[in-house]
Formats: C-alpha cells, sequence, structure tokens
C-alpha cells in the first residue's frame, strides 16, 4: 500500500508535490509494452501513473484503464476540482499531469530509461509555470531547475 493524499484538503500544490515526489520515487512511467507500442496505464504491476497515485488501492478497479481523467469514474477527483477556485483549471491541470506522465508520443513512453530527465521532468516544469506552482519539490529532490 502506497502513501495517499487526502484530496479533500489538498490544494493544487500539494496534489502536484505528491505526484512529483511518488513519480520520481517510482524512476519510471506505468506502461504496459507490447511490440513495437506501449500503453499508459494507471496501475501496471506496482507502477502507477501521475493520476494512478492519486486512486486509492481500495477505490482502483481495472475499469478505469483507458479512460482519460475527464472520463475516469473516480468521484473524489472530481469533488477536488470543484473544490478549487476553478474546477476547469482544476480538472485541466489533473490532465496534464496525466499527459506529463504518458509523454508526447509512444517512443517517449518507451524509453524508460530517460524518461524521468527527457519526457516528464520538462513537462510538469511546464505544467508548474502555467498553473503558477513552486517547483520547491524537485530542488528538495536533487533536480535543479533552470
Amino acid at each position: 500500500m502506497t502513501k495517499e493524499l487526502d484530496l479533500f484538503v489538498a490544494t493544487m500544490q500539494d496534489v502536484f508535490d505528491f505526484i512529483v515526489t511518488r513519480l520520481i520515487e517510482q524512476g519510471e512511467p506505468s506502461i504496459q509494452s507490447g511490440i513495437n507500442s506501449a500503453r499508459c496505464m494507471y496501475r501496471y504491476g506496482n507502477l502507477r501513473c501521475a493520476i494512478g497515485h492519486l486512486i486509492p488501492d481500495k477505490a482502483y478497479t481495472p475499469k478505469m484503464e483507458g479512460k482519460n481523467v475527464y472520463s475516469l469514474e473516480y468521484a473524489p477527483l472530481f469533488k477536488w476540482a470543484y473544490a478549487q477556485p476553478s474546477p476547469t483549471r482544476a480538472l485541466e491541470f489533473l490532465a496534464s499531469m496525466q499527459r506529463a506522465h504518458d509523454g508526447d508520443n509512444e517512443e517517449s513512453q518507451m524509453d524508460k530509461e530517460h524518461w524521468l530527465t527527457n519526457t516528464f521532468l520538462p513537462a510538469v516544469r511546464t505544467v508548474a509555470m502555467r498553473h503558477g506552482l513552486n517547483l520547491n519539490v524537485l530542488k528538495e529532490r536533487g533536480f535543479e531547475h533552470e
């Protein structure tokens, strides 16, 4: 069982820091690889994607796979978003974090060795900038930002 975030009191910065921390610790994306293909998964073995880290074990179901954050049937995420000053912006933030994990293309997903530095970290820097979030979580973990 992994540490969970209390979405009922979490700020956007809390969610950002939690996801970034968990994915840095994990070190690789949660993808199901096939021959010349890859599919991002909320859960894959012991791995989780960005949004997968927000879903407790007891709430996860394989039926969630293949759905983006907007169509995911997990009420606490939507309750969190609608408790934010701008629900639309909060949902876009969650979708941006999902895209940061997923990468721009299949090639970035399959390059597990460089995923963290070449795909995830540059993307979360952009997410932070767009949503006015600080990058202290990266600095605290030894990833200085430019």
